[in-house]
Parts: C-alpha cells; sequence; structure tokens
C-alpha cells in the first residue's frame, strides 16, 4: 500500500520536489520488510539467550548500512542507498536465522 501510496505521501510529507524513483522506494520497502523477517530469529536468539550472536548481528544491520553508504561516498544516490538498506538487511536476516539454528 504504501509503495503504490509513496507519491501524494512525499508530496504530503515534503514539499513537491522531494520525488523518489520507483525503484529506490521498491528496495527501501524491501528492506524494511527482510527487516521485520530478522526479528523473527531475533526473538528466538533472546529466548536462547545467545547474546553474542546478537550483538554480533546487530553490526549486521544499521552499522552495515552506514558503512555501505559511507563507503559510497559522492557516488551515493537514492537508489543505491535503498540497494545497500536491501543487503544489509539480508546479511542480518542470513545471520540472525543462521545463529538461532546453530
Amino acid at each position: 500500500m504504501l509503495y503504490a501510496l509513496h507519491r501524494p505521501l512525499l508530496a504530503a510529507l515534503y514539499e513537491p520536489s522531494v520525488v523518489a524513483s520507483d525503484g529506490a522506494v521498491a528496495l527501501l520497502l524491501a528492506g524494511s520488510w527482510v527487516r521485520i523477517v530478522a526479528w523473527l530469529p531475533l526473538f528466538a536468539l533472546y529466548a536462547l539467550r545467545r547474546t553474542r550472536a546478537i550483538a554480533i548481528g546487530e553490526l549486521l544491520s544499521l552499522p552495515l548500512f552506514a558503512l555501505l553508504v559511507a563507503s559510497a561516498g559522492r557516488d551515493l544516490t537514492l537508489e543505491l542507498a535503498g540497494g545497500f538498506w536491501l543487503a544489509a538487511y539480508v546479511a542480518y536476516s542470513v545471520f540472525n536465522f543462521w545463529a538461532a539454528r546453530r
């Protein structure tokens, strides 16, 4: 639903000149969905009291995203940031599922 309404929502929240491409919005929303999926095994890690795995996994979320964004430097675009967002949370999700199963 947010994807379908992203243009009028951006126009309502910001000024009309703020525009995001469909691809960038899709990558950002996909990354956010993967982030939510990653919380399922994270809850298992909390239940198992796997604090070391939780701490390591947390480095694969926002810190990894920040590192990727910083590494892009002047070449950063909204589409690339969306790709980094998705990649960071795929790594986070994969790690959390792996750590919860071992």
